[in-house]
């Protein structure tokens, strides 16, 4: 059963402020994931048990969620974190996806 990460408190990821109840699918490529857990920032909640309104805004953020280029040979991961060449930001993308 797949789960999907759901912000109980409000959160500034990247340049977006997630209010409580939105999911938060960047999460996935966060490094201290397991921290937002245990602060009750983050709570796994079931797909299947996702609103529709809940469900409408995953779809759109994952649409989204590609490294965005930030000029200079830098791309901005959906987590906000920066690296630089676009080879290198498809890799983190995909590593967080695992």
């Amino acid at each position: 059963m797949e789960t999907v990460d759901i912000a109980l408190k409000q959160l500034k990821i990247g340049h977006e402020i997630r209010q409580p109840g939105e999911p938060v699918p960047e999460a996935r490529f966060f490094r201290r994931r397991k921290a937002l857990y245990n602060q009750g920032h983050l709570k796994a909640v079931p797909f299947e048990e996702l609103t529709a309104d809940q469900r409408l805004f995953l779809a759109e953020k994952l649409g989204k969620m590609e490294p965005q280029h930030v000029g200079g040979g830098m791309y901005e991961l959906p987590d906000g974190t920066r690296v630089r060449g676009k080879e290198a930001a498809q890799q983190a993308i995909e590593k967080g996806a695992e």
